[in-house]
């Protein structure tokens, strides 16, 4: 039976995610990298950058001896995997900072369009949802997270600084842009 690609990419994102919640919610994390995909087609069409939307948190988050790059390589091809890997947060590294720093190093160097893109998107959906759970309840929400306020600012700011000098002209660094302004009035 056909399946496109990105048929098979949303396949793998539910079967990796299945069990899976959004950090303090009820919501189902296949939400997640559905949203980002969407956020993203507002400025591509490009099958492999999409595909790597719905698998950007799957190296990350998933079993990786299920479902490592070596079997999103051969269901992918190596320009999805590269992407996917190039937004994907090194979790050997225990130190939250440490973690993310390395993960915008790794990004940097990889020197990827499609990358920027997904990890724009990525950040556009987690600020979106950040920013909303923060109308609801307040300060509590910080809780959630590794890292408090303070730092969850800086990890945006970061970010932004980064999709600013890499994709400038890119209409998602507009509303990031936006977004890191409102998390930085809280």
């Amino acid at each position: 039976m056909y399946k496109t690609k990105l048929e098979l990419a949303l396949e793998v994102a539910v079967a990796t995610h299945l069990s899976q919640k959004r950090k303090g919610t009820a919501i189902p994390c296949i939400v997640h990298p559905v949203s980002v995909m969407l956020i993203a087609g507002e400025v591509t069409q490009d099958e492999d950058t999409l595909c790597a939307c719905l698998l950007h948190d799957v190296l990350e988050d998933g079993d990786t001896d299920l479902y490592g790059e070596l079997e999103m390589t051969g269901d992918f091809g190596p320009e999805v995997t590269a992407i996917v890997s190039a937004v994907s947060k090194d979790e050997t590294i225990s130190d939250w900072r440490k973690r993310n720093e390395a993960y915008l190093k790794n990004l940097k160097s990889a020197d990827n369009l499609a990358a920027f893109i997904v990890c724009a998107a990525d950040k556009i959906h987690n600020l979106r949802s950040t920013l909303a759970d923060h109308q609801e309840i307040g300060d509590s929400l910080w809780g959630r997270f590794n890292a408090g306020k303070d730092e969850q600012k800086w990890w945006y700011r970061a970010s932004l600084a980064l999709m600013e000098e890499k994709i400038p002209d890119n209409k998602l660094v507009i509303e990031l842009a936006d977004l890191v302004g409102q998390l930085e009035a809280l």
